[in-house]
């Protein structure tokens, strides 16, 4: 059997991470044969897709939304190679509309299974994560809303109304030209969130498989000497909310008892420089540690000894890993009560919920883990027995194997 892997990036963030874990196991496999696509920024691939970010900017928009070269080179690799199964992770924004044109066309001629691993809401929403950035909300006007000159009058990406388009113009092709919905035999959904979203936006079902992404780390952390830390890891961006975790970390140390706790803060993104200014205003640098992106091994070494974790997300998430990885090092998460995030808190039956981007609230609910932090972290013991248990690698490519009919 014939695998072709597809992906946006080679490496990159999270849904690469799981892209070639995928594409790794499944070489283990004996009788698979794999192949992989993407943009490689210089690694080995079978198919090497282009970005439009490489171009320049007009011709990047039309790239944007349709890319020749990448329907080319796909189209080109499918009619040298028997395939039997394409398994797509992220589409969009690189690989474009072109890579679904050439699929649809190599599947009308020949037997094969689509598979599609759904990492954001792109399928579902132009903009791709629910969440308006000029209004600084959540969003689900474009999930059942079939009339296309209304979707037009949203103004949802972060850069304006231009770029809020040029995703409309490319969502459009997508879903009412080619039909992506229809190209895929089946959709992995990494949480029951994001299958529900999928079924609010009328995909079938049956359909729809949830596969948990895997932890990708080797070992859960067995570490428990912690200190009085709380930390975030992730994008600094606006729709991830650390402002309002500083926020309110600033109002708990005002009181005695919490003023020996600090908050170490690990990223980058479009927001660095306003949280380091917030920073530097209050006179804060002794009480909030910075870095910028580091490695897992790095990173964890970072927060190893921290006790929480905070995800102040104000957008739904999907499936977000630092929460397990938190978890996995023996620290207790706190989330928003929103989305995959309110899913994989009460999955794992550990760690706290707080009311979506509501500074009070987070207050409290970080007051009352650090005062109840011995039964909380004892709750942690019996979550990790569930990621080891229904987040292996071992249960994830056992899954795979089932939906491929291997």
């Amino acid at each position: 059997m014939n695998i072709l892997h597809l992906n946006s990036y080679y490496k990159k963030g999270g849904a690469e991470s799981v892209f070639l874990l995928t594409y790794n196991e499944m070489n283990k496999i004996e009788g698979l044969t794999n192949y992989i696509g993407a943009v490689s920024n210089g690694e080995k691939v079978d198919i090497n897709f282009k970005t439009w970010e490489e171009q320049s900017k007009i011709k990047g928009i039309f790239t944007y939304i349709y890319s020749k070269h990448n329907y080319k080179e796909l189209k080109e690799f499918l009619c040298k190679n028997h395939i039997n199964i394409i398994h797509i992770h992220n589409v969009f924004p690189t690989l474009s509309n072109g890579v679904l044109k050439a699929i649809k066309e190599y599947k009308k001629h020949n037997s094969i299974k689509v598979i599609q691993t759904i990492h954001d809401f792109h399928l579902i929403c132009p903009n791709s994560t629910l969440y308006n950035f000029n209004e600084e909300c959540i969003c689900e006007k474009c999930i059942q809303n079939k009339f296309i000159e209304q979707k037009f009058l949203l103004n949802c990406d972060k850069r304006g109304r231009l770029y809020s388009i040029i995703k409309e113009i490319r969502s459009i092709i997508s879903n009412n030209v080619i039909k992506h919905k229809e190209i895929i035999d089946k959709f992995i959904a990494p949480s029951d969130f994001m299958k529900d979203m999928l079924i609010k936006s009328n995909i079938d079902n049956q359909k729809i498989e949830v596969i948990r992404n895997p932890i990708i780390t080797n070992a859960v952390n067995k570490e428990k000497n912690k200190d009085n830390i709380i930390c975030y890891f992730g994008r600094l961006s606006k729709e991830k909310n650390v402002q309002l975790l500083i926020e309110a970390f600033c109002e708990i140390i005002q009181k005695e008892k919490y003023r020996n706790y600090k908050l170490i803060i690990i990223g980058e993104g479009e927001c660095d420089k306003e949280i380091r200014a917030r920073i530097k205003f209050g006179k804060l640098e002794k009480k909030i540690i910075t870095y910028g992106f580091l490695d897992k091994i790095d990173l964890f070494d970072k927060i190893k000894e921290s006790k929480f974790f905070v995800l102040p997300s104000k957008w739904y998430e999907n499936a977000p890993m630092t929460l397990v990885e938190a978890l996995s090092l023996n620290i207790i998460p706190i989330a928003s009560n929103i989305g995959g995030m309110k899913e994989s808190i009460q999955l794992f039956k550990a760690g706290l919920l707080f009311e979506n981007n509501n500074l009070n609230s987070l207050k409290d609910t970080l007051i009352y883990g650090i005062n109840n932090y011995n039964e909380e972290a004892r709750k942690v013991e019996d979550a990790k027995k569930i990621i080891l248990r229904e987040l292996s690698i071992k249960e994830y490519t056992s899954r795979l194997l089932k939906l491929y009919n291997v």
